[in-house]
């Protein structure tokens, strides 16, 4: 989806299509899940309020997929205040997902006009291991002026969190193989195994594909784990060579884990990665 300010930039993801329907006034507020960043880093890239609140205050449903305990669901709205009204319509228990919070009776919406005079806010512009954009830390160092301004206690703070991608890319892959062993599993023998491969797309400009596999081309690469069989297209060689697939089966559940060394990065939407192909020497 393109960004409504710029129709060159894209409206990023994974929440791209409501982010740009709202920025674009079609509609005052817009639903999106995050997990990664699918919520905020539309909302960054259009100019919008992108909220992720805490995990289960808006119930799910249904909520049995692999990616339920993954992502939370949010609200993108071009105001604080529409924001609020959204979370106040969708916050709340659901029976049918036992992950929901039991029932908040606050109205967001108060409290939003007292201002932030003697709020304590922590600042940090890049978190201690993030290398952010000059323009963009100007722009928060500029804002974080203006609460001081505005009576805010602004105060900068070192690193807060450990890089996560190590951590959150096995957890995100491995719930979208949970699905698709669930799926394989009712296949009947139908299938043969799984098919890997890349294309181009997503707003780090790869992603990875997998699909059933019927048959088996004379030139697939091919692998077996614990009874899976992994057919690895032609030109998607380069781009996975060196890559470990791990199929874990756990009481919890069962997943693949990818462990390519010739990605160099992910989108925070964990949709989409950059590749850069291994020397065919």
């Amino acid at each position: 989806m393109l960004n409504d300010g710029d129709a060159v930039i894209g409206g990023s993801g994974s929440s791209g299509g409501a982010s740009s329907l709202t920025a674009a006034g079609i509609n005052p507020f817009n639903h999106g899940n995050d997990g990664g960043g699918s919520v905020r880093i539309p909302a960054a890239h259009t100019g919008l309020v992108g909220l992720k609140p805490s995990y289960g205050r808006i119930a799910q449903y249904p909520a049995d997929s692999p990616f339920a305990d993954v992502i939370s669901q949010g609200v993108l709205s071009r105001t604080v205040h529409d924001t609020a009204l959204a979370l106040n319509a969708m916050a709340g228990p659901d029976p049918r997902d036992w992950r929901s919070l039991p029932a908040d009776p606050r109205d967001y919406t108060v409290g939003l006009e007292d201002g932030v005079r003697g709020l304590k806010l922590g600042l940090s512009l890049d978190f201690g291991h993030v290398k952010a954009d000059p323009e963009v830390r100007a722009l928060v160092a500029a804002a974080a002026r203006r609460f001081e301004q505005l009576g805010a206690i602004v105060e900068e703070v070192g690193p807060l969190i450990e890089p996560l991608q190590n951590s959150f890319e096995p957890l995100w892959i491995g719930s979208f193989a949970t699905r698709l062993r669930q799926i394989m599993d009712g296949a009947e023998g139908k299938y043969q195994g799984v098919r890997v491969g890349v294309t181009n797309g997503g707003c780090a400009g790869m992603s990875y594909t997998m699909n059933y596999a019927e048959t088996a081309s004379p030139l697939d690469e091919v692998m077996e784990d614990q009874g899976v069989k992994i057919f690895i297209e032609p030109k998607a060689i380069l781009f996975l060579i060196g890559t470990e697939l791990d199929f874990e089966t756990t009481k919890l559940g069962a997943r693949f884990t990818f462990r390519n060394p010739n990605q160099t990065s992910a989108c925070g939407c964990g949709e989409s990665v950059a590749i850069t192909p291994a020397d065919a020497g």
